[in-house]
Formats: structure tokens, C-alpha cells, sequence
């Protein structure tokens, strides 16, 4: 409630000071009640999506409970482990690539899995 009207009266107090510099003081004053309102409004907008955003935070922080957290993580990781000792059998193995025909190759119209396969045909060579 205070910020509220603190933002409020700070936005009358503006708005009338630069608006009586060019204007009379009744329109002064008039400009600065309805920039007291719209900012008093657009305050209490603000600070009720805030309480509602702070309300659902809470929620999600209550929902998750870090010892639980913690538990679960932990049992995953020993499944994890078994599950790669079980697949072991599965060991890495590269890609073999087709080699490259010299006849093949146009330069003029070179799609990009012709360049892929010459780059790597190149990695071939050098060893």
C-alpha cells in the first residue's frame, strides 16, 4: 500500500511540476490527479501479479522437497551404472564412408555430400 502511493504521489507531483511550467493550475493539477490514478492502477496491477507469482512459487518450492530429490537422484545414477556395465558388449565403432571416385567429381555443380565425402576421403589419405 505504501509503494503505491508512494509511486502515485511522486507521478502527481511530476506531472503537475512540468505541466504548470506551460499551463494553468487547475490543468495542472487535473493531469496530475489523473497520473496519480493510472499509476495508482497500473501499481495495484503490478503488485497482484506479483502475490500471485510469489503464490505459485511457493507452491512449486513446497512440491519439491530436496531430500526427496536427492534420493531419487541417487537411485538413478546406481541404475545408470548397472545399465552400462550390463551393454558392454556395445562398444563404440565408427562410420565407414563409401570411397570417393575420382570420376565423379564436377566442381562446378558440387552438392554438400559430394564435399563431405571428399573431406573425408582426405582424412583418409593423410594417414
Amino acid at each position: 500500500m505504501k509503494v503505491k502511493l508512494i509511486i502515485s504521489i511522486s507521478a502527481f507531483v511530476l506531472t503537475f511540476f512540468i505541466s504548470f511550467y506551460s499551463n494553468v493550475f487547475f490543468t495542472s493539477i487535473k493531469r496530475g490527479f489523473f497520473a496519480f490514478v493510472i499509476f495508482y492502477i497500473f501499481s495495484s496491477i503490478i503488485v497482484k501479479l506479483l502475490e500471485q507469482e510469489m503464490i505459485l512459487f511457493n507452491e512449486q518450492e513446497s512440491n519439491n522437497n530436496p531430500s526427496n530429490d536427492l534420493e531419487n537422484s541417487n537411485d538413478t545414477v546406481i541404475e545408470t551404472t548397472n545399465n552400462k556395465s550390463d551393454n558392454s558388449q556395445d562398444d563404440f565403432q565408427p562410420m565407414k564412408f563409401d570411397k570417393l571416385n575420382n570420376d565423379k567429381i564436377d566442381i562446378d555443380n558440387m552438392d554438400p555430400k559430394m564435399i563431405a565425402s571428399m573431406l573425408r576421403n582426405l582424412e583418409d589419405d593423410n594417414k
